[in-house]
């Protein structure tokens, strides 16, 4: 069975991802459509969409802890393109961060963007008509000098607002209630699904548990873990 892993060569981290999948004996291509039994893509935007519908593939994307020695793994169904986490395995020490106590107060909003793109006007509209106060706030690879962090930003805001972002992640575990648009986003599951809709403040802690499991480190990649966690689409 040929595993194929396609990396953008224009960045750095792939190409680090690049050394250890070929540790452990995947064949890496620099081209969107390359063609294998397994594909493996490393992160969202270079070649996942040439790949959607393909039986056997797997997506690498950032780590929720923001650990530069790790990276989150998933499997894409053909069939919706959701991301699906690797089967729970006993013999693994996962780590998650606590999550904080959820805000109360509901005064205002941060509105969290995707990359490429503006928030509808009519969503601001409908943000504002809820919240007193919302913010905006870029994508990190399009935000103007002096952008606050998002910790900072999440720290002075209630609730945060967004549809694929993975910065949802971080504000469900800080204890901002979510309001996420695509069913999609590992956010969801802790997340009011529209701007009408009652906030989420329940349990996190299975949720937590399901992201730590998805969670890889570069290490255990060279060392072939991705075939032991995705066993089932290398038999099928």
């Amino acid at each position: 069975m040929q595993k194929v892993a396609i990396i953008n060569p224009h960045l750095k981290h792939q190409l680090e991802h690049a050394e250890a999948l070929e540790a452990s004996g995947w064949r890496i291509s620099h081209q969107a459509r390359a063609k294998g039994d397994v594909i493996l893509v490393s992160g969202p935007h270079f070649a996942l969409q040439q790949q959607l519908g393909h039986p056997r593939l797997i997506m690498l994307d950032r780590a929720f802890w923001d650990d530069p020695a790790q990276v989150t793994a998933w499997h894409i169904d053909a069939k919706t393109g959701e991301r699906r986490p690797p089967p729970a395995r006993a013999d693994r020490e996962l780590w998650h961060p606590e999550p904080r106590p959820w805000k109360t107060r509901e005064q205002s909003a941060v509105i969290l963007c995707d990359y490429g793109m503006d928030p509808p006007a009519e969503l601001i509209s409908a943000a504002k008509a809820r919240f007193h106060c919302v913010r905006i706030r870029k994508h990190p690879a399009e935000a103007p000098a002096g952008q606050v962090s998002l910790g900072a930003t999440l720290a002075i805001t209630d609730c945060a607002i967004g549809w694929k972002s993975s910065a949802l992640v971080e504000a469900a575990i800080m204890g901002n209630p979510v309001v996420c648009g695509d069913p999609r986003n590992p956010a969801a599951p802790v997340s009011a699904g529209h701007l009408d809709a009652t906030l989420y403040r329940g349990e996190r802690r299975d949720w937590l548990e399901g992201l730590a499991n998805t969670q890889v480190s570069i290490k255990e990649i060279s060392r072939g873990l991705l075939s032991t966690l995705f066993a089932p689409i290398f038999r099928d």
